[in-house]
């Protein structure tokens, strides 16, 4: 799969947007939080946990990986002739 994005990029950006979630899980732990602001804290809080912190870890990790794997497992095994289309072609 190609994409515009260099892969170290795409790494680094995911690394720093979980370590953002990290610092505000820590913020909210161990910081005192105004009463009347409890519930934002813990609707944002579900909001980083559910995002930010999950998707880099399901995209490295999860069903993108296996399926890129899948994907060059398959185009390892199809013959290479010019008149083939590749399965990139049929995207």
């Amino acid at each position: 799969m190609e994409t515009k994005f260099d892969p170290k990029f795409i790494a680094a950006f995911a690394v720093g947007l979980s370590l953002a979630g990290l610092a505000y899980m820590a913020a909210i732990t161990f910081l005192p939080i105004p009463k009347d602001n409890i519930r934002f804290a813990d609707t944002i809080l579900g909001f980083i946990i559910g995002t930010v912190v999950a998707a880099p870890i399901g995209f490295f990790f999860g069903s993108s990986s296996s399926s890129r794997a899948k994907d060059q497992t398959i185009s390892g095994m199809m013959p290479t002739s010019p008149d083939t289309p590749t399965p990139s072609d049929s995207r």
